[in-house]
């Protein structure tokens, strides 16, 4: 019987997100002489070298880009629970589920282990991913998987890491209609070949149909034959697995879980500052300027926000970094560029997680019936309303205040307690920096309109049976 070629090789997939190379800010050592430099060819200045510098990082390399794609910091926990997920070889752990904010870095860390920690392994394995907004059938799934296993740089390495039998037959496969029993026959073939499928805002996918049939269809590929595959599921909805799991048990798939929690305000100063540090523009920030950028522009977390203003402020002062030695934004700078920049309240409301948005909604109550200087407990006590009419767990009061603290750094409420002591109790006093009728645009999210009027309606019946 003939063997199977067991030499190692790396993923073929093409990558197309390489690593920037670090720019050398050293500047080239002169071969001239002293007596070579004369009035007609005097040194090169400072300025000129700087300014050579930003060129080279500004007009070459797109800012964007750049800010967006370098590496993922402050994730180094998450990163290793993937990889070992990744890696690991227990039958039970074939399907992972990722959850957390909007721009807090889950599908960028995940693509940077594919294309980058896992490239390097000498071992053989296949990644595929896909949003799920571009999913509205099995069919739209098949077709993209099975065009991926035809690119070119996957389709030359079956003859090598496959029998000529198998290669033959899975090659022959692939120009079959795709559908689930090619598929199921595909991995077969490709038995224990490790095949990671990465499954974006799989959220999207349960809420298109009303039945169960697409989403679970696609979540039991890893189980219909015992081959390498590990399924990736991303959500920005943290509370979709409490809605999933159930159901997902009684098809006795488990799944592994990890959240990334919301960036906090130091770290995403941290993030920004290793950002700039790695394209060589952290000389033109103040210490104190990206603090209080990243303090007053935290969106529940979010980092996009944050990128995007940095990205203006170096697109807006180019000329300033090229032409003026000493040019950097201090605090005073950042606090009226953030001043003039239109925080969109909408933004920040959509950005938000369900509980967050739960909270708002209690807010909302509050300010309407008693004005916009309102108690943290009695907050507290309609949140706990409203959230009983969910099937998911109740905030502790840790956990409240620290979704109030965060509604604080984006400017929805002001703390009128300027006692830090008096953080630590329930009776924090807040002034609401919003009218009712501004924050009555949480409505337009349906589950916080269903529940917020399922607990109004509660409330006008008890009330109408006390009178």
């Amino acid at each position: 019987m003939q063997k199977t070629n067991k030499r190692k090789y790396k993923s073929p997939t093409k990558n197309n997100n390489k690593s920037h190379k670090k720019i050398n800010n050293k500047s080239r050592k002169k071969s001239k002489s002293k007596e070579e430099n004369t009035e007609s060819s005097s040194p090169i200045s400072k300025t000129e070298i700087k300014n050579k510098k930003i060129e080279e990082i500004i007009d070459i390399k797109d800012i964007t880009e750049k800010l967006g794609n370098s590496k993922i910091f402050c994730r180094d926990e998450e990163k290793k629970e993937i990889i070992d997920f990744i890696k690991l070889k227990e039958k039970n752990s074939k399907t992972l589920f990722v959850s957390g904010q909007p721009g807090t870095g889950k599908t960028s860390l995940i693509v940077e282990i594919l294309n980058n920690d896992l490239s390097n392994n000498k071992e053989y394995f296949l990644k595929f991913s896909i949003n799920c907004l571009s999913i509205n059938s099995t069919e739209d799934f098949y077709d993209a998987v099975f065009k991926y296993l035809n690119d070119a740089p996957i389709y030359n390495y079956f003859n090598e890491i496959l029998k000529e039998e198998n290669a033959k037959k899975l090659i022959k496969l692939l120009k079959e209609k795709p559908n689930q029993n090619s598929f199921q026959k595909i991995l077969t073939i490709l038995g224990k070949t490790p095949f990671i499928i990465l499954l974006d805002e799989i959220d999207f996918l349960y809420k298109k149909k009303k039945d169960d049939y697409l989403f679970f269809s696609l979540l039991t590929i890893p189980y219909l034959t015992n081959t390498g595959v590990k399924m990736i599921l991303i959500s920005n909805n943290a509370d979709f697995d409490n809605e999933i799991f159930p159901k997902l048990k009684n098809r006795n798939i488990t799944i592994k879980k990890i959240i990334f929690k919301p960036y906090t305000h130091k770290q995403l100063a941290n993030i920004m500052t290793l950002k700039l540090e790695a394209i060589g523009l952290l000389k033109y920030f103040s210490n104190d300027a990206i603090k209080f950028l990243s303090t007053k522009m935290n969106k529940s977390g979010d980092i996009r926000p944050i990128i995007s203003i940095i990205k203006e402020i170096i697109l807006n002062n180019k000329s300033k970094m090229q032409n003026e030695y000493d040019f950097k934004i201090n605090l005073s700078d950042m606090f009226e560029i953030i001043k003039k920049k239109n925080i969109n309240l909408n933004e920040i409301l959509s950005s938000m997680t369900t509980e967050q948005k739960i909270v708002v909604a209690a807010i909302y109550y509050v300010i309407k019936n008693s004005g916009i200087k309102i108690e943290e407990k009695i907050i507290f006590e309609k949140y706990k309303s409203i959230k009983n009419y969910t099937n998911t767990q109740m905030l502790n009061t840790e956990e409240f205040r620290d979704i109030l603290r965060n509604f604080v750094d984006v400017g929805l409420i002001e703390s009128l307690d300027n006692n830090k002591k008096l953080k630590k109790r329930v009776g924090n006093m807040y002034k609401v920096k919003y009218s009712d009728e501004d924050l009555s645009l949480i409505f337009q999210d349906p589950l916080i309109f269903s529940l917020f009027n399922s607990n109004q309606e509660e409330d006008n019946k008890i009330e109408g049976e006390n009178k």
